[in-house]
């Protein structure tokens, strides 16, 4: 017979609770994001960019113990829903398909944008963070913006749309050419892969990939 659990006395006060968003983009598509701003501070504050993987996923306003740990340390956070993500209908979800790819990047840009319009942020105080499609957003926004971003974090990420196609497991590579691009347009490819953006990168770059990843081969790292 189980004993009869204790509280694990968190005190939940302490946390913080998004606060819902919405900018419109440079095609005045409406980009929601949720916000997160420290308890103690005084903004502009240092900011952290979350870019959600899929890139049909979705940022919710659930609890995720490193978001606390990054406010309580005196960030604050942003998590786009960028164009692609799940949740907001079709045209939504296929919004960033094939030739539209970057324009999920200018999305990034008018969240950041906005920040700094509401003086939660300064405009060269980012910091860009994301896994396996966020791991594209991260590096490409980093590249195509690389002013704002001081430092970022690309966990497993898809930085090179040709080697991932050609590497990722074969029952993925169809289902991810209908979202990317087919192989046969090698050139488009690399015109949209981080890779090749690299050198215009001003901030600094860690990069995590498991050796074993079965969906983005470590090689993309």
């Amino acid at each position: 017979m189980f004993g009869v659990t204790e509280s694990n006395k968190v005190d939940l006060s302490l946390f913080v609770k998004p606060e819902l968003r919405k900018v419109k983009s440079f095609d005045n598509l409406e980009i929601p994001y949720f916000l997160y701003t420290p308890k103690n501070g005084k903004a502009p504050y240092p900011t952290i960019i979350f870019f959600h993987g899929g890139p049909s996923g979705q940022s919710r306003p659930s609890f995720i113990a490193q978001f606390q740990y990054f406010l309580k340390a005196g960030f604050a956070i942003a998590a786009p829903n960028v164009r692609g993500s799940s949740g907001y209908g079709s045209y939504f979800l296929d919004a960033d398909n094939y030739k539209k790819r970057m324009d999920a990047v200018k999305d990034g840009k008018a969240v950041i944008d906005q920040l700094v319009k509401d003086k939660i942020s300064l405009p060269d105080r980012f910091i860009a963070m994301g896994g396996s499609y966020g791991g594209f957003m991260t590096v490409a926004s980093m590249a195509e913006h690389a002013d704002n971003y001081r430092c970022g974090v690309d966990t497993v990420g898809v930085v090179d749309f040709v080697n991932f196609l050609k590497n990722t497991k074969s029952y993925r590579q169809m289902l991810r050419e209908v979202e990317y691009g087919p192989l046969s347009d090698e050139e488009f490819l690399k015109s949209v892969s981080p890779t090749y953006m690299t050198h215009k990168i001003k901030g600094k770059l860690f990069v995590a990939h498991g050796a074993n990843d079965p969906r983005v081969p470590l090689s993309d790292a």
